[in-house]
């Protein structure tokens, strides 16, 4: 039986968490493991669903490799579904539908998103289908197990959480996996929520949400100049950005 895990990562928002949690667990969603991982959160702020909890900050990057590792030391796991606090459901059975698609060969799936999202090719159509695309923001993303096998982590230079997205872009056009948006299942994002209300602390100090930015985008452009993908990181980055609906 193929069994999903799915986790909210939180950190110091513990009353967005308790609210998609919540939803999620109405929605009763069959062969689902429902974990709240916390980031290092502030002893007060913590979820009251937390079953992992790291003990400092290790930003998206950490937080998405601990939760590749949970599915790669359990055989019981499928896929996992990696969910941003600040989300709210839109469409009900979100994980039937993205899990269809990836029935259907994808091996990266995500639901569309409304609300706060910068690329044209995550916002819903009306229409039913799942669109193929170069790569999908990480807003709430679905893994393949045979994806987290394959790359196993994410460098700790995109700890940020700026560059995964589109670094897994390369990794399934390189090994001729597809992509996918899911426009049966729809997300609205609120944004940044963390930052935007500075529950975001860096080296004792409040993060404001352009220094994140900047960190983030910066710490991006000098991993893929390293490895020798500048111009890939472009190229994906510009076609997302100049991306028209089929």
């Amino acid at each position: 039986m193929e069994t999903t895990l799915a986790i909210i990562l939180n950190h110091n928002l513990p009353e967005l968490t308790d609210e998609l949690y919540e939803a999620i667990a109405r929605e009763t969603w069959s062969d689902c493991d429902l974990v709240v991982l916390d980031n290092g959160s502030d002893s007060d702020k913590v979820s009251q669903y937390t079953r992992v909890r790291l003990a400092e900050n290790r930003f998206f990057g950490g937080a998405i490799n601990r939760a590749f590792a949970l599915v790669l030391e359990s055989k019981t796991y499928s896929h996992l579904l990696f969910l941003n606090n600040d989300l709210v459901l839109e469409t009900p059975r979100l994980l039937d539908h993205l899990r269809k698609a990836i029935a259907e060969g994808y091996k990266l799936v995500s639901p569309s998103i409304a609300g706060h999202c910068a690329w044209p090719q995550m916002r819903r159509l009306t229409q039913s289908n799942v669109r193929v695309v170069p790569w999908v923001d990480f807003v709430a993303p679905l893994f393949h197990r045979n994806f987290i096998e394959h790359v196993r982590s994410f460098d700790d230079r995109l700890a940020w959480g700026w560059g995964q997205d589109v670094l897994s872009g390369l990794v399934c056009e390189e090994q001729n996996w597809r992509v996918g948006v899911c426009d049966d299942a729809s997300v609205f994002h609120l944004g940044r929520q963390t930052l935007e209300r500075g529950r975001l602390r860096i080296n004792g100090r409040t993060c404001s949400t352009s220094e994140y930015r900047q960190y983030a985008f910066d710490a991006m452009v000098e991993y893929f100049t390293a490895i020798g993908e500048a111009e890939d990181l472009n190229r994906l980055r510009d076609a997302a950005a100049k991306y028209r609906y089929p």
